[in-house]
């Protein structure tokens, strides 16, 4: 009985005496739609909004353009400690990739979902050493947007070491450093949240899952103006769908972006994570997200359904994991799919009727619903002329 209480308190002391460890994260799953709601497979382009820094690593690996029906866009992992000390973590994305990374981890990428383990040194925000190992993003370049998820001055600097080959077969060991653990990736697991889009710009929400998502808005962007409006939060599948209308005058994007900034802003926060994380996870995202042109919704997925798709390890285990991921589902309007499967099988057409439907990035995925499209128009087509053809020959 005496032993029990020793190894009891010496728990208590071991757990007393631990340093305490919080973690957050934020990151985006951007899925393509057709209005019907179906997620398409899209492919990405090389030269898109969202490039990155040429210190990331992964960039390289053609699995990054491979089509698929999600892209995992720019998780980041904020450490706030009580003091400097060693730290693993370990991302695994069941159903993908993960393709690009910064620092190196330890661990190589793979097609799949294999494991990707990450070891280093926490170390102070000022730590001038570290500091210095972190890597310039200048204004302007390519991958700037990266350098918005630095602005939070109170994480602390994660640090590495990487071992890798020169050409000339020499081995090198590098450090490298950085306010945060960054990965992205590529993958089939759509979130459950569906989004359907009909011709009067009625959005409905629905979901096959017992998760809730309450925290959802839609965002229509023409050129220089747009308009949005918040939805009604999905309980789960049980709940009957409602149509809400994307109505209202268009304003100038950068008033609508101002508003839903602050929509985010708060709605992040409120999910947990810092005043300075939100503002630079918006920060990173205010181009694409609020400015691209299109349709889409925004919703602030269920810390479960993340666990679930994205598990995450650290160790030593945080006193307080905090992981607030946003789906944007980009969905393409009923008439420009109409328009797009027009412009495809009309021989007179030239390129610029698909470049004015200005769907940029989702152009291929756009196209795999076009081509939908059109085949329902030739199944309704065959069958008219199969009941025509059967009219005909009851009247002899």
């Amino acid at each position: 009985m005496t032993v029990m209480k020793n190894v009891a308190a010496l728990a208590v002391l071991l757990t007393a005496s631990a340093p305490a460890l919080e973690v957050h994260e934020w990151g985006t799953f951007t899925t393509l739609s057709g209005s019907d709601g179906h997620p398409l497979v899209w492919y990405l382009p090389y030269r898109e909004p969202s490039q990155l820094p040429k210190f990331v690593h992964g960039q390289g690996l053609r699995l990054k353009g491979m089509p698929v029906r999600v892209r995992m866009e720019t998780p980041v992992i904020y450490f706030y400690p009580e003091k400097a000390g060693e730290v693993t973590v370990e991302a695994t994305y069941r159903s993908g990739t993960i393709t690009e990374v910064y620092p190196s981890p330890k661990t190589h990428m793979f097609f799949g979902p294999t494991p990707v383990r990450w070891t280093g040194t926490l170390v102070p925000p000022d730590d001038a050493e570290a500091l210095s190992l972190i890597p310039a993003v200048p204004e302007g370049s390519k991958g700037d947007h990266y350098a918005a998820a630095r602005a939070v001055p109170d994480a602390w600097i994660f640090r590495s070491s990487r071992t890798h080959v020169t050409p000339e077969e020499k081995t090198v060991t590098t450090e490298e450093a950085e306010k945060f653990i960054f990965y992205r990736g590529s993958g089939a697991n759509t979130p459950a949240l569906i989004a359907q889009l009909d011709a009067s710009n009625g959005i409905t929400l629905s979901t096959g899952s017992t998760h809730p998502h309450k925290l959802n808005i839609a965002l229509e962007v023409k050129g220089e103006s747009a308009r949005w409006r918040t939805l009604t939060a999905v309980k789960d599948h049980e709940q009957v769908p409602e149509t809400e209308i994307l109505d209202g005058p268009m304003r100038p994007v950068r008033e609508v972006e101002k508003e839903i900034g602050s929509w985010f802003q708060g709605s992040l926060t409120g999910e947990g994570l810092t005043s300075a994380e939100a503002a630079a996870m918006i920060d990173t995202w205010d181009e694409t997200w609020f400015r691209e042109e299109g349709t889409r919704v925004f919703s602030i997925l269920p810390q479960d359904w993340v666990d679930e798709v994205l598990p995450l390890t650290v160790d030593p285990k945080p006193e307080k994991l905090v992981r607030v991921f946003v789906a944007r589902l980009e969905l393409i309007q009923p008439s420009k799919e109409i328009r797009l499967a027009d412009a495809l099988v009309d021989p007179a057409a030239d390129f610029s009727q698909v470049e004015a439907l200005k769907l940029g990035r989702f152009a291929d995925g756009a196209l795999n619903r076009a081509i939908d499209v059109q085949g329902q128009r030739m199944r309704t087509r065959f069958h008219q002329l199969q009941s025509d053809a059967a009219k005909r020959t009851s009247a002899r």
